[in-house]
């Protein structure tokens, strides 16, 4: 996805929470406000993200995540999505709960 760790923990913020604000992520992260700002146009550069005016408050930000996010997350995440297809294909009702407690 082009991002780092720390661009890849607000990015996901973000797509859990469309909407937020960057002060929001301030909090949430312990970063500091121009650590945030400069992650925002990061990641909105590389399409991720858009900012839009509040409308509740035009001096604030609201971020959500793009389709195009959510398009190249789904391609990152299709080979482990079919290798634990593969993991629980057949699987009885056990087997798939001993799966969903070791992934816990």
């Amino acid at each position: 996805m082009h991002v780092n760790a720390t661009e890849h923990k607000v990015l996901g913020i973000i797509a859990r929470t469309p909407g937020t604000t960057p002060g929001r992520l301030v909090g949430e992260t312990g970063l500091s406000n121009a650590a945030i700002t400069k992650i925002i146009d990061r990641l909105g550069a590389l399409g991720y993200v858009e900012r839009a005016r509040d409308p509740g408050d035009r001096r604030r930000f609201i971020l959500t995540a793009t389709a195009a996010h959510r398009r190249v997350l789904g391609a990152v995440m299709a080979p482990m999505r079919a290798g634990m297809a593969e993991v629980v294909h057949g699987l009885d009702e056990s087997g798939l709960a001993a799966v969903g407690r070791r992934l816990t």
